[in-house]
């Protein structure tokens, strides 16, 4: 479900294709699993009343969550944000463009910082992937624990079909 709502939030949200289901870019693969792990890590601070000394010392969990947010996330936005520009020089009416990181790059176009896009597509990323992951896990679950769930979805499909 994880893999199929960032590929989702991705197309949506920049018109890219992540195809992290098929596994077969590692790039995306890095990213994927650099941004799970920031995560579980950024999770984990509730429980770990030393967080803050090991930040400020940049040992364990908060070394591997800077190298995980600085190297490898950051570089892979800063990326994705300048194909998107090459794309859409290279495009002749890239106004029709539907995805949100064009229509943020057109509102913009006096070159806005990339920290500013970089920090806007990491909020659109955090806020589709897990929501939309868990919910749809949800719907699953209600689905096989309860009959009558079933058929009143069917029947909310039906009506709106």
């Amino acid at each position: 479900m994880m893999r199929s709502t960032l590929d989702s939030i991705f197309k949506v949200g920049f018109g890219f294709d992540l195809d992290t289901l098929s596994g077969s870019d590692e790039v995306s693969n890095r990213f994927m699993t650099a941004f799970d792990n920031a995560n579980c890590i950024i999770f984990w601070r509730y429980v770990d009343l030393l967080w803050r000394a090991k930040r400020y010392f940049n040992i364990g969990s908060e070394a591997s969550l800077k190298k995980n947010i600085f190297r490898v996330i950051d570089n892979f936005v800063y990326e994705l944000i300048e194909r998107k520009r090459e794309q859409m020089k290279n495009m002749k009416d890239y106004r029709d463009k539907k995805d949100m990181l064009s229509r943020f790059l057109i509102e913009r176009e006096k070159n806005p910082a990339d920290q500013y896009l970089r920090d806007i597509s990491l909020s659109f990323i955090i806020a589709g992937k897990d929501t939309s992951a868990n919910t749809l896990t949800h719907l699953v679950l209600l689905h096989a624990y309860t009959y009558s769930r079933k058929s009143c979805t069917r029947s909310e499909r039906s009506y709106w079909s």
